[in-house]
């Protein structure tokens, strides 16, 4: 199941953000009914209050992901029912991008929407194998042309 909540007054295309939603679920091998995404498109003063509050770190971030749950695996690894998480996404910091990358805003919604979605499946870039690892699944996920900036 796919939650959008578009806080910022800017109406990104949800048929867009659910169709990059199930590809990367399919993708990873989950079934939609078996994990719930939250997504919230919010401004960068909204953001940069979670980022200090959960991440103590204050500035504005282009994207943050909460797991539901303390055991974030999926579902070919463990997945309960119940399990998914929060997305928030900074609107402004995608329009940044955006043009940084030049691209349009719904695809650096997408990337950042799936570089999320990763972190909920317990993906990480700490280390450079784990960031090759995720950067291959972004690649997959979103096809070449979005996925060739890191």
């Amino acid at each position: 199941m796919v939650y959008i909540n578009q806080q910022f007054g800017v109406k990104a295309d949800e048929k867009e953000l659910k169709k990059t939603v199930r590809k990367a679920f399919k993708v990873l091998g989950i079934k939609e009914k078996d994990m719930e995404i939250s997504i919230a498109i919010v401004d960068d003063s909204s953001i940069k209050k979670l980022n200090r509050e959960y991440r103590e770190k204050n500035q504005a971030t282009d994207v943050l992901s909460f797991a539901y749950g303390k055991d974030v695996r999926l579902r070919p690894l463990g997945l309960r029912r119940d399990e998914g998480g929060e997305i928030v996404i900074s609107y402004n910091k995608a329009k940044e991008q955006a043009k940084e990358y030049k691209h349009k805003i719904i695809d650096e919604l997408k990337v950042l929407l799936v570089h999320g979605i990763l972190h909920i499946a317990g993906y990480n870039h700490e280390k450079p194998a784990d960031k090759k690892k995720m950067l291959a699944l972004e690649c997959k996920i979103l096809g070449e042309g979005l996925c060739d900036r890191n």
